[in-house]
Formats: structure tokens, sequence, C-alpha cells
């Protein structure tokens, strides 16, 4: 097809509709095939090669509407003096690979998105799985640490221990029903922290922990067993012998913040008083769940040992 100067911008218009089937095939061929098994598997020379034998194929396919229909057609005067191989070969191939480019680009777009997308999903699966398998390991770690404080009382204060029980089936009902899901309340989560500093102070008295807690929004929501590794470590690793207490605090408005203090002795400053699987596991799970909304510090300053959690 050539330009008429002396034809308006709707016979133009209607001139070309008689090449677009030249243009869809084009298209197809590029969005449906090249683009597809060999610019997406980055096979560049072969994208390259027959995106030049498409682009030699569609101006070959203009010369023959031309010659045998548009001429014919509309301007049958031509014919005369028309030679097959007369023409421009760029405008065809400008007009077309306008069309074809277009459609690529529509085409890429969507790919660039379904891509994205995927990306983002594997990126959820791999979390989802992640903190699967981190629940998992709280639930024997806890469970381990609390039957070995009911082993302690059973010969020694069989009373205690039975109470201790009672208090430990508490918490593995919660561990059991709560940690399935994502968040919980802040009030669920404080009930259980509770009923985990009762269970501790049944073994080492109720002068071991000094617990306070201010929540004034208690249907805050937080990410289930967060808050008794802290005190688990503080248990583990404290000293128990300077008579003071473990000191924690919750508060809750806007934000959670958590504090655990207790003493630790001369040995256990020099080892790791990281607290092993249950503050890995924490620490973890922060960066999955709250990745810009939590901050996490520990520090010892002289044999007194804190613990702060920020959750936003």
């Amino acid at each position: 097809m050539s330009l008429n100067p002396k034809n308006t911008i709707i016979q133009t218009l209607q001139n070309g509709m008689i090449f677009i089937p030249v243009d869809i095939f084009a298209t197809y061929i590029m969005i449906y095939l090249l683009i597809p098994y060999f610019l997406k598997t980055r096979k560049y020379l072969y994208f390259a090669l027959f995106t030049i034998v498409l682009g030699f194929t569609t101006i070959m396919l203009n010369m023959l509407i031309s010659y045998f229909i548009y001429i014919p057609y509309f301007y049958p005067e031509w014919l005369p003096k028309r030679v097959f191989w007369q023409g421009n070969y760029w405008y065809y191939l400008v007009a077309t690979y306008t069309v074809v480019s277009f459609g690529a680009g529509v085409k890429l777009t969507k790919m660039w998105v379904f891509e994205q997308q995927d990306k983002k999903e594997l990126e959820n699966q791999k979390i989802r799985s992640e903190l699967l398998m981190l629940k998992s390991q709280i639930n024997p770690h806890f469970l381990f640490n609390t039957l070995n404080n009911i082993d302690a009382l059973i010969e020694k204060q069989p009373i205690k221990a039975s109470e201790s029980i009672i208090r430990l089936s508490d918490l593995l009902r919660y561990v059991i029903y709560n940690t399935s899901y994502d968040f919980v309340s802040v009030q669920k989560e404080e009930d259980t922290l509770r009923s985990f500093i009762e269970l501790s102070t049944l073994r080492f008295g109720k002068d071991f922990i000094n617990y306070k807690s201010k929540i004034l929004d208690p249907h805050k929501t937080i990410a289930p067993m967060l808050l008794i590794p802290l005190v688990e470590n503080a248990i583990k690793h404290g000293d128990k012998r300077v008579g003071k207490p473990i000191d924690i605090e919750l508060r809750v408005d806007q934000d959670i913040e958590f504090r655990v203090i207790n003493y630790v002795s001369d040995e256990h400053i020099n080892k790791d008083s990281q607290g092993g699987v249950g503050l890995s596991n924490l620490k973890r799970r922060l960066e999955l769940i709250y990745p810009d909304a939590h901050i996490f510090e520990q520090g010892i300053d002289k044999q007194i040992y804190t613990s702060r959690l920020w959750i936003q």
C-alpha cells in the first residue's frame, strides 16, 4: 500500500483494511510463537533470525495483496505501468511492524506482570512453609523445657507437680489450637504468658518472677508464641543465686513492647546466652512476619541481661 495524496483520511483507512490480515498474521506469529519459544527461553539468535524472516514474509504478502487486490480494485489505471517487484518495501515493513510492535509490547507487559505475580506467590509460599517449619520446632522445644521443670518437682513436691501438669495442659491447648493461626489477640497471648509464668513460679517460688502488664488495647493482634521464648531464655540462663527476680513488663497500646530483665552469672556472660533454638526461631519469625515493623534488642551490662521486643 502507498499513500495517495488525493485520498481522504477515511479513504486511506478503508484502503488499509485490505492489509490487516497481514498485520494479524505477523502479530500472531510474534506473540504466540517467537516470543514464547525463543525470546522467553533466551534463544536470542533464533528470535532475531526468525524476526527477520517474518519481516521479509510480511513484505512479500503486502506486495502480493497490493499487486493482485489493492491496485486492481482501487487504482486499475496503474496496472499497465505497475511491475510486481515495484513498491516501497520499507513502508510495507514499517506499516506491519508498527502493529506487531504494539502487540508484542502488550504481550511482554502481560508476561512481566504474570512473572512478578508468580515470583510474589513463590516468595509467599516459601515464607508460609518456613513459618510452618518454625512453628513445628517451637512446640517440641517448649514442651521439652516444661516437662523438665515438672520432672524436677515430681519427687520433691508432688502437689506442685500436679498443679504444673494442669497449667501445662492449658498451655498445650493454646499451643495446639492457636499457633495454627497467623495472628491471635494480645489478650490470648498474655493469658498464655501468665500461665507459663505461674508454671515457672510453682518450681522456683512466687518471688522468682516479677510480672507487670498494661494492656490498653486487648484486641490488638500478635503472632502467637512470640513472648514466651524470651521468658524461657531468662529462666534458662538467669542466675538463680542472686535472689533477685526476673523482671517482665508488657505494654500494649498502639504498639507492643515487651521487656525481660534477668541477672546472669559470670560463666554465662562468656557463653552463648542467645537462647539456642527458641530465640533463633523467634528472630526468624520476626523477620518474616514483621520485616519492617519490629525491633528486637538484647544486651548484657554488669551481669544484667535485657531483652526488648517492640512490634508496631
